[in-house]
């Protein structure tokens, strides 16, 4: 993948930048023809010249204003909040909600990846809640999707929602639920890896996972609850909005 640049190429810059530093002189060593080795020469000053005043700019501006959701000191905001010793629910985009429930069901990191790429969201929505409600496995939610896997080459990006990843059959209808989430990424979400190194305060931070929620709020009674959101703009602020209980139960027996 590309992701932070060609990452897997990478360990190869050592040896590609001493065959770059040797290669004038091996031309030379093999009786290569003055112009050639000029020519290369050139070349690489050429190269070095361009890498300098073009590329490495273009590459430091873009690592200066990318991954701007990873950026935030999560403990300094919730401090300024008063958020202490809480239960934090990240909301991350609908579509890493269905990625991790799928990890929660037992289904591999590769599998996973799979299945949302050619899976319509909101049957694989629909789906994924049945198999929660009757505690199934990776191996009956497979088993269930199958016979919807032949409309893979159908699929389209899911519009009107910023998380691009999404995809679903042309014409086909919405449900309810599915209507929320793609509301709820509107609102604005987060990335949760990031909390991972946070907690300093006594919060703790989870996914947020609508009806699964319950599991983690039973297992920490009396703990304040908190909702955290950002702004849907590239590096919105993070928002911690207390989450009132009965509200949320309300919203989940809905779904």
């Amino acid at each position: 993948g590309f992701y932070l640049g060609p990452r897997f190429v990478l360990p190869l810059a050592p040896w590609l930048a001493l065959w770059t530093v040797r290669l004038p002189a091996a031309l030379r060593d093999r009786g290569a023809s003055l112009p050639l080795q000029r020519g290369v020469l050139v070349g690489g000053v050429v190269a070095l010249l361009m890498g300098a005043t073009m590329l490495l700019p273009l590459r430091a501006e873009q690592y200066r204003n990318g991954m701007l959701s990873m950026r935030f000191d999560v403990d300094a905001l919730a401090e300024q909040a008063g958020v202490r010793g809480a239960l934090v629910f990240a909301r991350e985009s609908w579509g890493a909600q269905l990625v991790v429930r799928m990890w929660a069901l037992g289904v591999t990191r590769v599998g996973a990846e799979q299945l949302y790429r050619t899976s319509d969201a909101c049957r694989l929505e629909e789906t994924l809640t049945a198999v929660e409600r009757e505690h199934g496995d990776s191996l009956m939610l497979v088993r269930r999707l199958a016979p919807f896997r032949g409309d893979s080459s159908r699929l389209v990006a899911l519009h009107g929602s910023p998380d691009t990843t999404a995809h679903v059959l042309p014409g086909s209808t919405l449900a309810p639920a599915c209507i929320r989430r793609i509301q709820e990424d509107r609102a604005g979400f987060t990335v949760y890896s990031p909390l991972l190194l946070a907690g300093q305060r006594g919060n703790i931070y989870l996914r947020d996972l609508h009806a699964l929620d319950s599991i983690a709020i039973a297992e920490h009674p009396g703990k304040p609850l908190f909702l955290l959101t950002q702004e849907g703009v590239t590096g919105g602020a993070l928002r911690f909005t207390p989450i009132s209980l009965d509200s949320a139960r309300a919203a989940w027996a809905e779904q």
